[in-house]
């Protein structure tokens, strides 16, 4: 009768208005810092100045850390199962050849080389005095 989304069965639902809530919080606790050294600015007071910069400066960690409780487990399940979904939806899994699989090492491990030379055996460069 009614069409359902292609979900899968284990897939974690939306937690709605409390996710959007918590989101919401979470990206205005990044604007409190911002927002008290512009505040700061219409005060005469040094005493104001300092107490509306103490008082932006604590709050951004506070909203953080209530915006993360009211986030909540099912937000959080959510938000990784998206994530993942998005994740595997664009790369996927592939087989590597053997080939690239050792020119990835060989370019991850290169760099370290020359490091550990300058550490342990420093007179196989030259030193360049500008």
């Amino acid at each position: 009768m009614f069409a359902q989304p292609d979900t899968e069965p284990n897939a974690p639902v939306n937690p709605g208005l409390r996710f959007y809530f918590g989101l919401a919080i979470f990206i205005a606790s990044f604007f409190m810092l911002p927002t008290g050294l512009v505040l700061k600015g219409f005060v005469e007071s040094s005493f104001w100045k300092g107490f509306i910069l103490a008082a932006f400066w604590i709050s951004a960690p506070l909203m953080k850390i209530t915006s993360i409780a009211l986030l909540g487990k099912r937000s959080y399940d959510w938000i990784r199962y998206k994530i993942r979904h998005h994740y595997t939806e664009i790369i996927g899994t592939r087989k590597v050849s053997r080939t690239r699989y050792n020119i990835g090492l060989v370019l991850f491990f290169f760099p370290f080389i020359p490091n550990y030379i300058m550490a342990y055996a420093p007179h196989l460069f030259r030193t360049i005095i500008l």
